[in-house]
């Protein structure tokens, strides 16, 4: 699961936390502003601040489940430990149903979230996040590609405790999307 993103210019410090940061252009980094309260839940893009959410490959809901109306990220709160901030992280492998009714597991539902930051062109932003692998499951099921504009600026595979990424981009625009993408085997 992803645990947090801040993405500041360079001339700016890095703050080690991600809420309420100065400086920290994404909005709901630490995926917070929506609460869990069961362990687990799903949102769809209009109902998770700050975040718009796309399935990979394809929808993998049933008619009858929520997710068949639309993509939706799962977020966790508690279930991976400590966070590595806040409270919560996000799961780019994502369920249909919510948590209060979950009547079967293991769906293909795998997901890209992005949000678009303004940027100026020519100045340079540090995009820091951290991740953590699902436990008890293989490697090939847990990685995450993150993207600046439509470049592949990192990936990253297995990781036993919550690790931070940090990559340096320049702005080519006066928005930038950022975005970040299950690269695991969907389940």
């Amino acid at each position: 699961g992803s645990g947090s993103v801040t993405i500041t210019p360079t001339a700016a410090p890095v703050v080690d936390t991600c809420i309420h940061t100065d400086g920290n252009l994404v909005v709901n980094g630490c995926f917070e502003s929506n609460v869990v309260t069961h362990g687990w839940d799903v949102y769809k893009t209009g109902t998770l601040v700050g975040w718009t959410v796309q399935w990979l490959g394809g929808n993998p809901c049933l008619p009858t489940e929520p997710g068949f109306t639309g993509a939706q990220l799962e977020l966790q709160r508690g279930i991976l430990g400590p966070e590595y901030e806040g409270q919560q992280h996000a799961e780019l492998d994502a369920d249909c149903n919510t948590s209060t009714n979950d009547t079967r597991s293991g769906e293909a539902g795998s997901v890209k979230i992005w949000q678009d930051i303004p940027t100026v062109v020519g100045n340079w932003y540090k995009i820091r996040y951290t991740y953590k692998s699902r436990p008890d499951t293989s490697s090939s099921t847990n990685g995450i590609k993150a993207y600046w504009g439509a470049t592949n600026v990192a990936t990253t595979g297995h990781a036993s405790s919550w690790t931070v990424k940090e990559v340096v981009v320049q702005a080519t625009g006066t928005t930038t999307r950022v975005m970040f993408a299950d690269n695991g085997t969907p389940d």
